[in-house]
């Protein structure tokens, strides 16, 4: 299977012009993945690797759960407003 102009839109690290993003191509083999850190302007992942494929048979167990994704998040007490990252619960799930 072949990708071509594959987007995401949630995570802007990602992105080509992002300084940690990549419009690099990657070759992988049938059994394989490319993967994504998840602090993604601060991962070594597929796109560092001198061999980006994953196997298969490298993964141990499967996703069970989406662990605290965050948004921005915005408090005001006492005439000020400190803005901080937050539990993004609309997408905090067991995963089947």
């Amino acid at each position: 299977m072949v990708l071509h102009d594959l987007r995401l839109f949630r995570d802007i690290n990602y992105r080509a012009e992002s300084s940690a993003g990549t419009s690099k191509s990657y070759t992988l083999g049938v059994d394989e993945y490319f993967a994504l850190g998840d602090n993604s302007a601060n991962s070594s992942d597929s796109r560092d690797w001198s061999i980006p494929g994953v196997p298969r048979n490298a993964f141990i167990g499967k996703p069970f759960l989406i662990h605290q994704p965050l948004k921005a998040g915005r408090l005001s007490a006492n005439g000020k407003d400190w803005r901080m990252q937050t539990v993004d619960w609309d997408r905090f799930r067991l995963l089947n």
